[in-house]
Order: structure tokens, then C-alpha cells, then sequence
């Protein structure tokens, strides 16, 4: 359970740097 939460805050952390570069390149 902790393991799949971590993973989890993982993966929305990079969708979340994804979505910033790709607004700065606009």
C-alpha cells in the first residue's frame, strides 16, 4: 500500500514536470 502510494505521488509528480516544460515550450 505505501509502496503503490509512492509510486503513485511518482508518477503524478512527473506528469506534473511534463505539463510545465510543455507550457514553458508552448
Amino acid at each position: 500500500m505505501t509502496g503503490q502510494n509512492c509510486v503513485t505521488h511518482q508518477a503524478l509528480y512527473t506528469i506534473e514536470r511534463l505539463l510545465y516544460f510543455a507550457l514553458l515550450l508552448g
